[in-house]
């Protein structure tokens, strides 16, 4: 019997696609955002990250110059991270719970926020949610199932 799976790895990019929904990012947001979050691009640096995505033809409308990934990151992303819940440490917050960076964004995210989004992921499949339920109900001693083939 396989279960849903509820790893961040396998949901990363639904999860930030949602997540640039959820904060209302769009054009070079979104894409800052994202691109920046991808586990896939972890160990890039901005400048190398910035390079790519200037030649990036799938970003068609979106316009990276040499600064566009630092500035949606200060001028926009942070503040509306702020506002829903990233505690990051700055001058007026030195006790924050997380560093003002891309890591301590992922770290939030990973820790606080993903996992109430995956339990209210819907299940795909019909199987799927026949094992949720049969799990459940075996978890559950005041309820017996029988389960008939």
């Amino acid at each position: 019997m396989t279960l849903m799976n509820k790893s961040y790895e396998h949901w990363e990019s639904q999860f930030l696609d949602d997540m640039v929904i959820k904060f209302e990012f769009s054009g070079n947001n979104a894409v800052a955002f994202k691109q920046r979050l991808l586990l896939d691009n972890s160990l890039k640096n901005q400048s190398q990250l910035n390079k790519e995505l200037q030649k990036n033809e799938k970003n068609e409308k979106c316009e990276f110059s040499s600064n566009t990934l630092r500035d949606c990151w200060h001028k926009k992303i942070y503040p509306v991270l702020k506002k829903h819940g990233f505690d990051y440490q700055d001058k007026k917050n030195p006790n924050g719970k997380y560093d003002k960076s891309w890591e301590g964004v992922i770290k939030w995210l990973r820790e606080e926020i993903f996992p109430e989004y995956i339990e209210n992921v819907a299940p795909r499949t019909t199987i799927e949610l026949w094992q949720e339920l049969l799990t459940k109900a075996e978890n559950n001693s005041n309820i017996s199932l029988e389960i008939i083939r």
